[in-house]
């Protein structure tokens, strides 16, 4: 779950959003998604909101990259002892615009997937319904 960080509260909120390995299997498919949307439509001679969008996507990404931190994490596995195997965590501070972007890649996403797999695609784990919905649930 999101939370609010220090002097943000105010004016501009902002929140923090972690997503582990798995989650973000599912948070590279919808951004990579998203900007291919918006790249479509600049294409097809669109201009707003799509140029701002496809500049989001970049820096969203490269801010939860820069928030990469190695720690033992559930979604990379187990060893043989079962002991968590070193993994990744993705952490980044975003304000109400991020997140609205991220909302609207994750709907995107999700349509897609669902539209994918009513015509019979076998979709991986992290483009399932339920699964998209849980990391929704982050922000």
């Amino acid at each position: 779950m999101s939370k609010a960080v220090g002097r943000y509260m105010a004016y501009n909120p902002a929140f923090t959003v972690t997503f582990d390995q798995g989650d973000m299997f599912t948070v590279e498919a919808a951004l990579t998604h998203f900007q291919a949307h918006c790249q479509k439509q600049l294409a097809e001679g669109a201009k707003a909101p799509f140029v701002a969008h496809n500049a989001d996507v970049d820096r969203i990404r490269a801010d939860l990259y820069r928030g990469m931190a190695g720690v033992p994490s559930p979604a990379s596995g187990a060893d043989v002892r079962g002991d968590p195997l070193p993994g990744f965590l993705f952490t980044a501070v975003f304000d109400l615009f991020d997140l609205a972007v991220l909302d609207k890649a994750f709907t995107l996403y999700r349509k897609h997937c669902k539209e994918e797999h009513a015509r019979g695609a076998e979709l991986p784990f992290w483009a399932t319904d339920e699964y998209i919905m849980q990391i929704r649930k982050k922000f």
